[in-house]
């Protein structure tokens, strides 16, 4: 279908770009300020004004069409990695207000890509599109993290990293201009999300709000933590760039088969063995704390942390499309970036509060124990609000909101 794969394509290109310069900028970033407290205050930053973006982004929808939006979140996300790119061993002071521009630019590219899956694909068309997102995310997960850590190495110093980010910047350019080819339209009516914040003995909403927290902790924790935390394993890049295309290798079989496998009848089995092999990797790793565990918990990243995701942001629609109270699907999904940023904000602060109080080694661990728990903490609770909606779910209970073309 046309519309899938045009999105598909610019969010390729969007997350390509990021994953690319992102996977290594936290290692950057400690090897040129040895502050990792700082680097957690910038992302907190960053997940306060990712959530500006979104509100911003639902106030300008009524005058601005959403590609417009769109592309204004990929300049801005792109303007992260060229300013660092121009700053180079001087970004240090500049470090926090830099989080300004990553977050409004994830917040508005978000927002934006958010609101067409939800207008413009079908719950069964999301299901697949999900599946087959992890798969091509994967994919080029295989081969980025290698050509990635033999780039920082092959180059003296800091050079590589500069490519990196250059590389990330033309990526981001790709992506503006093939936005042009995705349906847009603005929206007449305004959004009124904030009252649902408000809601009582909602079951759909409450699941939401759960769902939503815990993943924006598990998310938070695992980029900040999981990568810097291998550098102090592995200590070498092109060893971390070959970990990381050993879990995209994984990563690929696994989203390909879950492609092809996932419905709504096998949603709640197959999470449950995602969030249990997740724990299992993560509580190795921290226990033991070598390079044995990495790679173990590399493989467990790699067959679980898809599953979980796609299943999760399915939910996550579903939710949306089930909750009903007069709100509409799209008031749901913006609503719901609130325990979004409420749990990237709640996994910043418990992962700065660890990096001050406790030996740098010994937080290390703890995260990967805690990040570890909190899918299948999720399956737990998801399964006692709505029984992972297995029992035949009721139909939309949402009224649609006017589209202006």
């Amino acid at each position: 279908m046309k519309k899938s794969k045009d999105l598909l394509s610019v969010g390729m290109l969007y997350q390509t770009a990021n994953a690319i310069a992102g996977m290594f900028v936290n290692v950057f970033l400690i090897q040129v300020t040895n502050d990792l407290g700082l680097i957690i205050m910038q992302n907190i930053l960053f997940a306060a004004s990712l959530l500006g973006a979104f509100l911003l982004g639902s106030k300008l929808l009524a005058k601005v069409d959403i590609i417009k939006i769109l592309r204004f979140g990929v300049l801005s996300n792109m303007l992260y990695f060229l300013i660092i790119l121009i700053l180079q061993e001087n970004t240090a002071p500049f470090l926090i207000p830099l989080g300004l521009f990553n977050g409004v630019g994830q917040g508005f590219f978000w927002f934006s890509y958010n609101i067409l899956l939800g207008r413009l694909l079908t719950d069964d068309e999301r299901g697949k599109f999900f599946g087959v997102k992890q798969s091509f995310e994967n994919l080029f997960g295989i081969v980025t993290p290698m050509v990635a850590g033999f780039v920082i190495t092959r180059f003296s110093e800091l050079t590589g990293y500069y490519v990196l980010f250059g590389t990330s910047v033309i990526m981001f350019i790709f992506g503006i201009l093939l936005s042009s080819r995705i349906q847009t339209f603005t929206s007449d009516e305004k959004m009124n999300f904030l009252p649902i914040l408000k809601l009582r003995g909602n079951k759909y909403w409450n699941s939401q709000l759960f769902l939503n927290t815990t993943m924006g902790m598990s998310t938070m924790i695992h980029n900040q933590i999981f990568i810097v935390f291998a550098f102090h394993i592995l200590r070498n890049e092109q060893r971390m760039g070959n970990y990381n295309s050993l879990i995209a290798v994984v990563g690929v079989l696994s989203s390909m088969w879950l492609a092809r496998n996932l419905t709504s009848k096998n949603e709640k089995k197959l999470s449950i063995i995602s969030a249990s092999v997740f724990m299992l990797g993560l509580t190795g790793l921290g226990v033991f704390a070598n390079e044995v565990a990495y790679a173990v918990a590399a493989v467990a990243v790699g067959f679980s942390l898809s599953w979980n995701m796609s299943i999760g942001q399915s939910m996550k629609y579903k939710l949306s499309t089930l909750g009903g109270d007069g709100f509409s699907q799209d008031e749901y999904i913006i609503a719901a970036e609130f325990p979004t940023a409420l749990g990237r904000i709640l996994g910043l602060g418990i992962a700065l509060g660890a990096a001050l109080i406790l030996e740098e080694q010994l937080a290390y661990r703890l995260l990967m124990i805690l990040n570890g728990s909190l899918w299948l903490i999720n399956y737990v609770a998801i399964q006692k609000q709505v029984g992972w909606l297995q029992d035949s779910p009721p139909k939309s209970r949402l009224r649609q909101k006017p589209l202006k073309g």
